[in-house]
């Protein structure tokens, strides 16, 4: 059942893909364009080196040690946890996927895969990112699980859920975030809130344990050159985790789970894995996730300036943006300070008294708008997905040397979180939960954290290292796996005290 037919594979790598391969090869030789050449690669690779071991055919990811699997620790229960991310059909744009065939990219046939590998995988929780709000119920019915769901703000057609095993767990309380309409903890305006991303928090009683544990379920912004607005989600989202761990006594009991549209050497998980995160004037907010770096937005803001002198001079660092990226990071610690209260924030401030400071008003907001109105022209709207924004690069300008202020943020969170997740597979060179476009946007970005004082990751479900050979030569999906990204799958235990 889980096995694709000879036909379909010799559709995708015989006669259809040349046709593909021919029409976007024009100019490369003989037909080797992305459908043709990944096509016949894919089919020499099962017939050359591999064979006798595991392809993308047959290969089934396995259960190996968590991050605290060979912990010896007395457990009072266990449960599984499922966290997948379902490429709502909303979201499906047939220009993403150039060599998928309509049949794989149809919802009733997405969803019948990623449902039969839902029943092998029996979680008795389950986080789900991308669900479209008219097919959540007839996807989730299936799985005989209940479940709660929030949809997306403005006219999106997707959200977030958390289903779960009612054999297993009792719903006692929970907590839709509609960042869009959030407002911070003392009730200030938020000026990060005006993105229509959604979360859910909920807490759930084991039946048998009565043990109360509190499951976190985020889709985090997509858009790779805004981190300051993914970290501001993300402590929305941790703080209002925190309050109902203690309204419960579900204190270190929490699991945060989703598609955090961040890496695992980013700013973003560092403050995730750790509980501290520092920030000053050498790092630029909207990078936070790891998705861009420096010179990546700067090559590709230098590009849309009409010529690579002009558009590099267009985005040079000047001091009314730099001083903006301080006030973000001022917002950012007001919102920490809010969620956490007496555990939050250290602001350390060191004045630098230099020449060019009677020059600076850090108050003055008419600066920071001129320079919007200068940089207008390379600027996309804030909505764009694909927005990229100026870095911060203090060998660009020698403006940011003459900031009245060196001001060192250290944020913390209490919630003393880990992946569950070795480090080992995480860093892997090719390792990716999310697959697309043939591998040219391969990336780990979906993650599950659990607190570590009662909490255990015993085992958790693969993720590959070559995701070429085991999962697709041609991306994802498939007509085996239904979406863009593969499931995580974490078996948790309660740890005794």
């Amino acid at each position: 059942m889980n096995s694709e037919s000879p036909v379909s594979d010799r559709s995708r790598t015989g006669q259809d893909n040349r046709g593909r391969g021919r029409g976007r090869g024009q100019g490369r030789g003989r037909g080797r364009g992305r459908g043709g050449g990944r096509g016949r690669g894919g089919r020499g690779r099962d017939r050359g080196g591999h064979r006798g071991g595991p392809t993308w055919r047959n290969y089934q990811r396995q259960w190996v040690d968590g991050r605290s699997g060979d912990d010896q620790a007395k457990s009072a229960g266990s449960f599984r946890l499922v966290s997948y991310n379902l490429l709502a059909p909303s979201l499906v744009d047939e220009a993403d996927f150039p060599v998928q065939r309509p049949d794989e990219l149809a919802w009733s046939e997405r969803s019948a895969a990623m449902q039969r590998e839902l029943r092998r995988l029996r979680p008795d929780v389950l986080l789900l990112q991308e669900v479209d709000h008219d097919q959540c119920d007839s996807f989730v019915a299936p799985l005989a699980m209940k479940h709660v769901y929030v949809q997306r703000t403005g006219e999106k057609n997707d959200g977030c859920a958390i289903a779960f095993s009612s054999k297993r767990f009792t719903m006692i309380d929970s907590v839709p975030l509609t960042f869009k309409t959030e407002s911070s903890f003392d009730g200030t305006p938020l000026a990060f809130s005006d993105r229509d991303n959604v979360a859910l928090v909920v807490a759930l009683c084991e039946k048998t344990t009565s043990n109360v544990v509190i499951v976190c379920n985020i889709h985090v912004l997509f858009n790779q050159s805004r981190g300051e607005i993914k970290l501001a989600q993300l402590l929305l989202l941790l703080g209002h985790a925190d309050r109902l761990a203690k309204k419960h006594g579900a204190e270190g009991r929490v699991i945060v789970g989703g598609d955090f549209n961040s890496t695992p050497t980013s700013h973003i998980y560092r403050l995730l894995a750790s509980g501290v995160l520092r920030l000053d004037r050498t790092v630029d907010v909207r990078l936070l996730s790891g998705q861009q770096t420096v010179a990546q937005l700067t090559r590709r803001r230098g590009g849309r300036g009409g010529g690579g002198g002009g558009g590099r001079k267009a985005v040079q660092a000047k001091t009314p943006r730099v001083m903006r990226r301080v006030e973000e990071m001022r917002q950012l610690v007001a919102l920490a300070d809010t969620a956490f209260g007496e555990l939050s924030i250290e602001a350390v401030a060191k004045r630098t008294k230099t020449e060019n400071d009677d020059d600076i008003n850090t108050d003055d907001t008419n600066d920071v708008e001129e320079e919007e109105e200068e940089e207008e022209d390379v600027e996309q709207s804030d909505d764009d997905d694909d927005n990229i924004s100026t870095s911060l690069d203090s060998e660009e300008s020698s403006d940011s040397d003459s900031i009245d202020a060196d001001e060192v943020f250290v944020l913390h969170h209490p919630l003393q979180l880990a992946s569950a997740y070795p480090t080992a597979m995480e860093s892997a060179r090719n390792a990716a939960t999310c697959i697309r476009k043939q591998y040219y946007d391969q990336k780990w970005v979906d993650f599950v954290f659990f607190s570590t004082p009662t909490l255990a990751a015993r085992r958790v479900l693969e993720v590959p290292r070559d995701p070429r050979k085991l999962l697709s030569p041609f991306g994802l999906p498939t007509s085996r796996r239904g979406s863009d990204h593969i499931p995580l799958g974490v078996d948790f235990a309660f740890v005794s005290k």
